[in-house]
């Protein structure tokens, strides 16, 4: 996986934020539901 660090680079670090933000709302909605 020697790419792995290249593709973070090119990615948006604020894009990467929202993404994570919205993965991590989604996982809580999904443990508090059960």
């Amino acid at each position: 996986v020697k790419d792995y660090p290249k593709m973070i680079k090119k990615i948006d670090h604020r894009q990467w934020q929202e993404f994570f933000l919205k993965e991590a709302m989604k996982l809580k909605k999904e443990i508090f539901t059960e």
